[in-house]
């Protein structure tokens, strides 16, 4: 895992930030609900995006929110979704599957 400031990637745009994911395969873990914009980041686009919306944005919070998420959803079962998580709630948005012929 690494963080945008690792990455020199602070003040990027999103767009650029996700790009940068998407090229290494990773996963974009964020506070940021601009991200959670489907028609910007539509599901399928990306390795994956979640977006966290904790109670509040104190460290504690935010942190326990992240590791209730890493224990309870296996990131290969959501692959391409776009992903908000809240406390007790996650929506998932998945890639749109090719019709079977």
């Amino acid at each position: 895992m690494a963080t945008a400031k690792e990455e020199g990637l602070l003040s990027t745009p999103d767009t650029v930030i996700a790009r940068q994911a998407a090229a290494e395969g990773r996963m974009v873990y964020t506070l940021d609900v601009e991200f959670a914009d489907a028609r910007r980041f539509p599901p399928g686009s990306h390795p994956g995006i979640v977006l966290f919306r904790p109670a509040s944005l104190g460290p504690l919070a935010v942190n326990a929110l992240v590791t209730w998420f890493s224990q309870e959803i296996n990131l290969n079962d959501v692959a391409g979704s776009l992903i908000v998580v809240e406390p007790g709630q996650v929506r998932i948005r998945r890639p749109i599957s090719e019709p079977r012929l």
